[in-house]
């Protein structure tokens, strides 16, 4: 484990990349989080090896806060629950994704990359699944409704036991207002997961769903998100 944060502790993490370790107890090669609240900015979370352990990068209990903004979470692989990141359901919370890229991901017997539990605030907004080994992304199972806004998936991305709103999503399986397609990414095999012209995806997000969960006016490139 990497970083091990306890009781009410408040950690930034950023600019940083976590690879390559083989987690210990529950899991969380990259984070133990007890009961503490953590950001995590543009950090890149690799290569954990957490075969026979819940969560391969993140482990988040009692209580625990994370937040992920303009992260890269790829390549790793867990034994059981989801293969990146599990909160359990022995508190409350909150857990916040944005701007995310989770990509090549393999996950163990629950199969899915985000498992999500307990009393929980639970969100993900302009965030990307792609090339992972697993039938859904997201297990929601808060005791509050997850909020899922701008995704893209390219397999269904709800478990059908989820409690979740979902909007201006791309994946299979889709209902609502949302789009029944894989998204259509320019070289997922090759980490390009932009989309291409013509995608579903496309022109579909919501800026106000952006801006409320704190994106700002420009993309990771700098160009205007809305033109």
């Amino acid at each position: 484990v990497i970083f091990r944060f306890f009781n009410d502790h408040v950690a930034t993490i950023e600019e940083m990349s976590l690879v390559n370790t083989r987690p210990i107890g529950q899991g969380g090669g990259a984070a133990v989080i007890e009961g503490a609240s953590v950001t995590f900015n543009a950090v890149a979370m690799e290569q954990h090896d957490g075969t026979g352990r819940p969560a391969a990068v993140l482990f988040g209990f009692r209580d625990a806060s994370i937040a992920l903004n303009s992260c890269f979470v790829a390549e790793n692989a867990s034994g059981e629950f989801g293969s990146a990141i599990i909160a359990d359901a022995s508190g409350s919370g909150s857990i916040s994704i944005l701007n995310t890229v989770f990509a090549n991901n393999s996950g163990g017997e629950r199969r899915e990359i985000i498992d999500v539990r307990g009393d929980r605030d639970f969100g993900i907004v302009n965030t990307t699944f792609a090339n992972n080994g697993t039938p859904f992304a997201v297990s929601a199972q808060a005791s509050t409704p997850a909020q899922l806004a701008n995704v893209v998936s390219d397999v269904p991305l709800l478990t059908s036991n989820s409690i979740a709103l979902t909007s201006n999503s791309v994946f299979p399986g889709a209902t609502g207002n949302n789009i029944d397609a894989e998204p259509s990414f320019a070289d997922a095999a090759n980490g390009d997961y932009t989309l291409l012209p013509g995608s579903p995806g496309v022109d579909l997000g919501d800026p106000v769903a952006f801006t409320d969960a704190g994106g700002g006016d420009v993309d990771i490139l700098g160009n205007p998100r809305i033109v």
